[in-house]
């Protein structure tokens, strides 16, 4: 019985967030109008299924693993320069494209207690072909650091779902 009850909740919340269009799909430092909402019915049910698989490499997990993202770098990072850029991958549990809107991008240095001070300036692109993927370009670093020292804390969300994953930026910061 406890098993039934489980998945009546589930199901009910999957219903619920597939029809919840939030009108704020504007991510923080996106200059576009408006992401697309998300609500593909497939894609709400894998989400409400999300459970907890190992991280494939190169990848992070989202806490509720809504999501696993990974983050290629232009290289090398420049401090100081608007010219650095990331793209930004999400799949799900089992390796596949997930395509998540992309809501928000933050630098963070843990160490020094500071994000970036131009934040503002960030343009968020959804790949035209693969609609998992993200291009972050004017990224800011406003000082240096070595592998580890910047993190990205990235929040995405779709079908109703959010989630934020803090990715640690494994290269130099020159």
């Amino acid at each position: 019985m406890k098993i039934l009850s489980v998945i009546g909740f589930s199901m009910i919340l999957t219903l619920a967030a597939c029809d919840n269009k939030s009108s704020d799909n504007k991510a923080e430092g996106q200059t576009q109008d408006a992401a697309p909402v998300i609500d593909d019915p497939a894609l709400c049910q894998a989400l409400a299924d999300a459970h907890e698989h190992e991280a494939p490499e190169g990848y992070t997990a989202s806490p509720k693993h809504t999501f696993y993202v990974k983050l290629d770098w232009s290289s090398p990072l420049l401090a100081g320069e608007l010219n650095n850029s990331a793209s930004v991958t999400f799949i799900s549990g089992h390796g596949d494209p997930l395509p998540m809107n992309l809501k928000s991008f933050k630098l963070f240095m843990p160490s020094m207690g500071h994000g970036t001070i131009k934040a503002d300036k960030l343009v968020f692109t959804q790949n035209a072909t693969a609609k998992n993927i993200w291009n972050v370009g004017q990224v800011y670093f406003s000082m240096g650091g070595g592998p580890g020292e910047w993190v990205v804390d990235v929040e995405a969300t779709a079908c109703g779902y959010t989630d934020t994953a803090r990715v640690v930026i494994a290269q130099e910061v020159q």
